[in-house]
């Protein structure tokens, strides 16, 4: 999995890391998520510099997480994947909603850099024994409305999660991104191949299999 960019980088191999929902209430996006999986998550997290906290899901070679703003906790900064702003907080109330996606590289730095889409800039996060660097840009939202996707580096020799995590047989079978109004921007960030492609929607979707059968999370 490779990303091409001009002379100034080297190829870079790209990788689905994650999958990002939401949700207005942490305990209850937990509860939803968990009846369309049939599975408890396999781990908590808490993101002290964006007031955030998550439930995590294993899915195989990457993983799913329900995140919330953490409440009676504030920032200095806008948090991350337009959690402040008020179009995602309406999205909320009509419940969980597919957010966005991330992807893996080996040089998040470059990638911003050399991208001509303003995908933010590269921001260190630590939870516990993990950290990483992930491109958010200064007003928290997100580039493409969540159809571009964030591109984060983990530290060197940091265990992430997708080998951490509880392996509950659940996996990703086919992300669904809709490119309306971004026109070729995953083609142009060299990530079109890792995902379905569908000009004519905004939406995302994903198919997650489960012990059950094929369970379908769309963006609402």
């Amino acid at each position: 999995m490779l990303y091409f960019s001009d002379s100034s980088m080297t190829e870079q191999k790209m990788n689905i890391d994650h999958l990002v929902f939401a949700a207005h209430d942490l305990e209850a996006g937990v509860a939803w998520m968990e009846q369309q999986l049939g599975m408890p998550p396999a781990a908590y997290g808490q993101h002290a510099l964006m007031g955030t906290h998550n439930a995590l899901w294993s899915l195989g070679s990457c993983y799913l997480e329900v995140i919330a703003i953490q409440p009676g906790v504030s920032v200095p900064r806008a948090r991350w994947f337009g959690l402040d702003t008020s179009d995602i907080q309406q999205r909320l109330t009509r419940g969980v909603q597919f957010l966005t996606w991330q992807v893996r590289v080996t040089d998040v730095e470059a990638c911003a850099k050399a991208s001509a889409h303003d995908l933010g800039q590269p921001l260190r996060v630590t939870r516990d024994d993990l950290h990483w660097r992930l491109t958010v840009r200064a007003d928290g939202t997100m580039p493409g409305d969540g159809a571009i996707p964030v591109h984060l580096e983990w530290g060197q020799g940091v265990p992430t999660p997708e080998t951490t995590l509880r392996d509950d047989g659940l996996r990703l079978s086919a992300l669904t991104v809709g490119t309306a109004g971004i026109g070729a921007a995953l083609t142009e960030l060299g990530v079109a191949h890792l995902v379905t492609t569908d000009a004519e929607t905004t939406d995302l979707s994903a198919v997650i299999q489960t012990a059950t059968g094929p369970v379908t999370l769309r963006s609402d």
